[in-house]
């Protein structure tokens, strides 16, 4: 008897959630019909979204292609762009790469300038080199386009004096104090724009210049 109640009562909310046949079996292919139009429409969009996206390998194409460039002038890209970010910085070419200076001021009182160095040869072998900041082509500019050459310029290695200049053995990985002097410059002078000294040695195949670039000169007083 309670089987064929709940039978009963099963086959009476069946009837009103379907009241016919033909009502339910038009619910599943509405149902049926609104999934496949959802399904049209987000593969729609999908498609949309991948035309307007750039593809990965045109981008890297772009990259390829900017560092080729660079690659015909010896830079790399990144290098490229600091370059052109910061001009007027301070930049120093040796010549070498064993061949090391640092830079630790370059100062001014009245019309007397010091730049004082350390100079090192960073490689394994002792090297001999001849400076020369009086002749050869030595000279500096500061930035009111004043030139200074010759008996204004003198260069102290090591414990040598100030003189036009001569020969040095640089010791392996050994680092050695060393100063330019220059006389008669402005006082109104804020940087040094370029200086190059001569240098020569034989063991590093060099007849050529140091050149310093875009080296401020500070003055007692400036913080």
């Amino acid at each position: 008897m309670r089987k064929t109640t709940k039978l009963g009562i099963a086959l009476i909310a069946l009837a009103i959630a379907f009241p016919s046949g033909v009502s339910a079996q038009n619910s599943i292919s509405d149902l049926a019909n609104s999934t496949n139009e959802l399904v049209n429409s987000t593969k729609e969009l999908i498609g949309i979204f991948k035309r307007k996206t750039p593809k990965n390998k045109d981008a890297n194409s772009a990259t390829a292609m900017t560092q080729g460039e660079a690659a015909t002038v010896g830079y790399t890209a990144t290098e490229v762009s600091s370059a052109s970010a910061a001009p007027g910085a301070f930049r120093l070419v040796t010549g070498h790469p064993d061949f090391k200076i640092k830079v630790l001021r370059c100062e001014a009182a009245g019309k007397t300038c010091v730049i004082d160095m350390i100079i090192e040869n960073t490689g394994s072998n002792d090297v001999e080199v001849l400076f020369d900041a009086s002749g050869r082509g030595s000279v500096a500019y500061d930035d009111e386009a004043n030139e200074y050459s010759g008996d204004a310029v003198r260069i102290a290695i090591g414990n040598n004096g100030l003189n036009w200049g001569g020969r040095y053995k640089l010791l392996s990985e050994v680092p050695v104090k060393a100063r330019i002097q220059i006389n008669g410059v402005r006082e109104s002078a804020t940087m040094l724009r370029r200086m190059d000294i001569y240098v020569e040695s034989h063991a590093w195949n060099l007849d050529s210049h140091i050149k310093f670039m875009n080296v401020p000169i500070s003055r007692e007083g400036d913080e």
